[in-house]
């Protein structure tokens, strides 16, 4: 999400809507050409406000991260109390408009990289459980499915397997979206999205690299395929908690 951060959108209800009138929209489109870290080059953004009260808000928004974290930008997405609707993101490579959807307009992708990526990767966290829903178009007309759920207040990965994406050719993709419906107070945060695989002699996605171990303070996260921290009491571990430690810092014991 560095690529075109500080993209930022707001819709804010003028009048109360229910579910029963017409959906308040809004768009933005940020184009970076000759760009190397987004898909397409384009991106565009759209709130689709269902229900509401006046002056309840919808926000949609693109920026550069600071601080400690391991990742460079983010998407924060936020619903107002009492609101429904959906905030999306679209990538087709055009830059018309969220509305002129172009299944050809990332020139056939192969999100499998010749058979090599495995799943879509994800890092995000929400103050509520949210999901976050990703479709597929491929350049013959095809489209799939899959979602993620958001299940913690801490920065945390994800993984769909690619076999979960039914529907497409996968090897074919024009234009892909992701979304997220909202139906109560929500804040959330997408961080990282990205296929991802690694060959069966370094099985281990870390820091962008495929490995075959982890390193010290750290142990092998066998759901998430890559290396997570071990507590910090632990010098080395077989899990998260205190209680995993193999070994210790100097000054502690098992």
């Amino acid at each position: 999400f560095t690529v075109g951060a500080n993209q930022f959108l707001e819709l804010r209800l003028q009048a109360a809507l229910t579910e029963n009138d017409p959906p308040v929209i809004a768009t933005d489109t940020v184009d970076s050409p000759g760009c190397s870290d987004m898909i397409g080059c384009s991106r565009d953004m759209e709130i689709r406000a269902y229900s509401g009260s006046q002056d309840r808000s919808f926000e949609s928004a693109i920026f550069p991260v600071g601080g400690s974290s391991s990742f460079e930008g983010e998407w924060s997405i936020s619903f107002s109390m009492s609101t429904t609707g959906k905030i999306s993101l679209q990538y087709d490579g055009t830059g018309d408009g969220f509305d002129t959807l172009d299944i050809t307009g990332l020139g056939q992708v192969d999100l499998t990289v010749g058979g090599l990526a495995k799943e879509l990767y994800v890092v995000g966290f929400s103050d509520v459980l949210v999901s976050v829903d990703f479709t597929f178009y491929d350049s013959f007309g095809g489209v799939c499915e899959s979602s993620v759920e958001f299940s913690s207040q801490d920065e945390t990965a994800y993984s769909i397997p690619l076999s979960n994406f039914n529907g497409c050719d996968l090897e074919s993709i024009g234009a892909i979206e992701a979304s997220q419906l909202g139906s109560v107070a929500i804040d959330s945060v997408v961080r990282y999205i990205s296929i991802r695989g690694c060959p069966e002699e370094f099985p281990l996605f870390y820091e962008a690299e495929c490995v075959d171990s982890c390193p010290v303070g750290k142990y092998i996260d066998n759901e998430a395929k890559t290396c997570s921290d071990c507590d910090p009491s632990c010098e080395s571990c077989s899990g998260s908690s205190v209680s995993d430690c193999l070994s210790c810092e100097s000054g502690s014991f098992l």
